[in-house]
């Protein structure tokens, strides 16, 4: 399929060699990681981030700093990695609100220049408060679950439990 053609010219694109030019691994490391996170890939898409995240301070972009902190923090959600997701989303959301304080950050942005006018970041922002919230609700609920006398249950993404230990009469 497409995601399967795509993949293939990123990985191809990483092979070949490109000194000095970290701007482009960034930008071949972060679409890589989108594209193997449609594929369903969180173990390959996380690691793409991860490299992302690495070049992007090295070439001092702080959008795609705060970008690419999302991206990771939104496959480690997927991944039920709570805690970790919250913290890179909220290095997300300080980071963007850092280039929205801060005129210097706003023409460091040298992947995406058109965003260096920008004077507000409240839509990216927003955006991740909203992923915060969910992410903490999430958590939440995981630790309430926990914290039921049900015993060991087991649980798959949009699922019911797998097992549990009927208590009382009520699973």
């Amino acid at each position: 399929d497409r995601y399967d053609v795509a993949e293939r010219v990123f990985r191809d694109a990483l092979a070949l060699p490109v000194d000095g030019l970290a701007m482009i691994e960034y930008m071949i490391q972060r679409d890589l990681g989108d594209t193997t996170l449609v594929r369903g890939d969180l173990t390959a898409a996380l690691e793409c981030y991860t490299r992302a995240s690495t070049l992007a301070q090295e070439i001092g972009d702080p959008y795609e700093q705060a970008s690419v902190y999302g991206k990771s923090a939104a496959v480690l959600e997927r991944m039920n990695r709570f805690d970790e997701a919250i913290a890179l989303y909220e290095r997300a959301r300080d980071r963007y609100a850092d280039i929205n304080r801060d005129s210097g950050l706003r023409s460091a942005i040298v992947v995406a220049p058109n965003l260096a006018g920008t004077s507000d970041m409240a839509v990216s922002i927003n955006y991740v408060e909203r992923r915060l919230e969910g992410v903490r609700t999430k958590r939440a609920t995981e630790v309430a679950l926990a914290a039921l006398p049900l015993g060991p249950v087991a649980f798959t993404r949009n699922s019911a439990p797998l097992s549990a230990r009927v208590v009382g009469g009520v699973v």
